[in-house]
């Protein structure tokens, strides 16, 4: 009880220390309103309600990233894995500390949106996008649970979250672009049988085509990405080895 006590107050710190960090906000609440906006005021005044389903995704998928891929990175940049979690049962507990406190701030910030996606014009409703919003959990743990592998790559924290950054709206594009085409392109089809979004996308809507394959793969990765971090964790520094 005392291991689960510890894990869990740690899990509370790492949130509130997220909640302290605005970088998060663009990606993860500013960019998809201001899109979401734009949309709006270039249509006629309602969206393809398969579009909600691309704009939680995605929201998943960065926020999921941020907190607890790239926060994770970010402490062993800073050294504060090599100080205090130098021992393999101290890297259990902080890894499982880091998954259940990015797991509650991904899955906030995706709630919160669904609400404020509720008070939008079109045909779904509240207990629409709060089955969205329920949908969208299996994406937000699996993109947890994926992201502890940010650990493992031997480079700075900047540069890994800047290939990560330049990512993010190609993948929304993408996911868009199959909303709209449907399946009369083939290479937009095709591309986002491996895009991230796309995939929570088909996941989190209702009306969503996910073949349980991919549902597999996305189990199998998340558990192997686990496996791989918990075995080989990392706690060194790279920003001063680098050029």
């Amino acid at each position: 009880m005392k291991k689960i006590h510890n894990i869990i107050s740690l899990a509370i710190i790492f949130v509130r220390e997220a909640l302290r960090e605005p970088g998060w906000m663009f990606w993860s609440l500013a960019f998809p309103s201001i899109l979401v906006v734009t949309l709006f005021l270039n249509g006629n005044g309602a969206l393809d309600d398969r579009l909600y389903g691309v704009l939680l995704g995605f929201i998943a998928i960065v926020t999921g990233l941020r907190g607890t891929g790239t926060y994770m990175l970010g402490r062993r940049e800073a050294g504060f894995l090599k100080a205090f979690v130098a021992f393999r049962a101290a890297q259990r507990r902080f890894l499982a500390a880091q998954i259940i406190s990015g797991f509650i701030f991904t899955y906030g910030v995706v709630l919160i949106f669904s609400l404020v996606l509720s008070f939008t014009p079109g045909s779904l409703g509240l207990f629409d996008f709060l089955g969205m919003a329920i949908r969208s959990v299996p994406v937000v743990l699996c993109v947890g649970l994926s992201s502890c592998i940010l650990n493992l790559i031997p480079m700075k924290f900047q540069r890994v979250f800047g290939v990560m950054s330049m990512s993010f709206a190609p993948m929304l594009l993408l996911a868009m672009a199959r909303v709209n085409f449907g399946d009369e392109v083939a290479w937009v089809v095709w591309i986002n049988y491996f895009n991230p979004v796309s995939i929570g996308a088909e996941i989190i809507d209702p009306a969503g085509r996910v073949e349980w394959p991919t549902l597999l793969i996305c189990v199998i990765l998340s558990v192997l990405s686990v496996f791989l971090t918990l075995s080989k964790f990392s706690t060194e520094t790279y920003w001063d080895k680098e050029g």
